[in-house]
């Protein structure tokens, strides 16, 4: 699918064979080919698809794939446009939608806050995302640690250190038990 749009004029529109491609794909799949048509130096056409998809009216066939997974895929693509603004827009429209938020999107939304050099904004999103009940991992510990590192807030990424340090503890100590 990367090369059927790849052949594509710049103004050329996503063909309807494209389209009829996606009926056999799940979400997980499309957020691949959106991330692959951005690694092939196509942003604007993986944009494009996205865009497209989030437009489709709701009952139609092609609507399910705008979820968590597609959606998580284009805010983690906002790094390359250094466009905070649309990963934003991105989880405030899942929000709005229905569409579940995860450690992930979360994660992924920092990482750009990082990128555009919003570190409070990635606060929080931290934030944000403990309050909604969503439980950071690994990754997400380690993004904050980097805002903190970034800030000069040496003290508040120790503390995480010992967290992720407490929580690996409990866990290990947990399934030993069972």
């Amino acid at each position: 699918l990367v090369q059927v749009v790849r052949r594509l004029g710049r103004t050329e529109p996503l063909p309807d064979r494209l389209f009829r491609a996606l009926h056999h794909l799940d979400s997980r799949a499309v957020a691949l080919l959106l991330k692959d048509l951005s690694k092939s130096g196509l942003d604007a056409r993986s944009i494009e698809l996205f865009d497209a998809l989030r437009s489709l009216p709701e009952r139609h066939l092609l609507k399910p794939l705008c979820d968590v997974y597609t959606y998580t895929a284009m805010i983690s693509l906002c790094i390359y446009q250094q466009n905070v603004d649309r990963a934003m827009e991105l989880v405030t429209e899942m929000r709005a939608r229905g569409v579940e938020r995860n450690v992930h999107t979360y994660t992924a939304l920092m990482n750009v806050c990082i990128k555009c050099g919003k570190l409070p904004s990635a606060l929080e999103v931290f934030h944000s995302m403990k309050s909604e009940g969503c439980t950071p991992n690994v990754v997400t510990y380690n993004t904050l640690i980097d805002v903190y590192g970034k800030l000069g807030q040496w003290d508040r990424a120790v503390h995480v250190l010992k967290l992720m340090r407490d929580e690996v503890s409990w866990g290990l100590a947990y399934w030993q038990y069972l």
